[in-house]
């Protein structure tokens, strides 16, 4: 998911918001099963995406 934002956000951004180092990967995917995505596409590519919890 990094390369896919890498011309948007410095090495810096993505560094904080991902923390690779500290993620465990089957827990992450976990809780991101549990949120409903959405993902916004202008003329077939992706434009973004928001995720939204049973909260809001």
């Amino acid at each position: 998911m990094t390369e896919t934002v890498a011309l948007h956000y410095s090495p810096e951004q993505i560094a904080a918001w991902s923390r690779p180092q500290e993620r465990d990967v089957h827990q992450w995917n976990s809780a991101r099963r549990s949120l409903n995505t959405f993902v916004a596409a202008i003329g077939g590519e992706v434009a973004g995406f928001s995720d939204v919890s049973e909260t809001g």
